[in-house]
């Protein structure tokens, strides 16, 4: 009975210093690039870029691919560019607007 309880104390003390390690570890040695993000993904952090989506479906973890990635992002930055292409012909339709009277 003593060493079953004393083999519950040793194998509580290692759980605790192994996470505890893990946990210093991830906030003081991990240098983040510039555009880029880190996930806790389950157990483990991953470092992927900005905006890349995690998909978590009953315990399967699954990032975008960095097809899906950059077709996203370049169909978001043709979307901005046109809303910002649709706001410069109406301030010039203003301007001339202006001009003429």
């Amino acid at each position: 009975m003593k060493t079953l309880f004393l083999s519950a104390i040793l194998f509580l003390t290692l759980i605790t210093t192994q996470s505890y390690s893990q946990e210093t570890e991830q906030k003081k040695g991990v240098e983040i690039p510039v555009g880029m993000e880190s996930i806790k993904a389950g157990n483990a952090v991953i470092i992927v870029p900005k905006g890349t989506r995690v998909n978590d479906t009953g315990g399967l973890i699954a990032l975008e691919s960095i097809n899906e990635y950059s077709a996203r992002k370049f169909m978001e930055i043709e979307d901005r560019l046109s809303k910002i292409e649709a706001e410069q012909e109406e301030l010039k339709k203003k301007i001339q607007g202006f001009t003429n009277k």
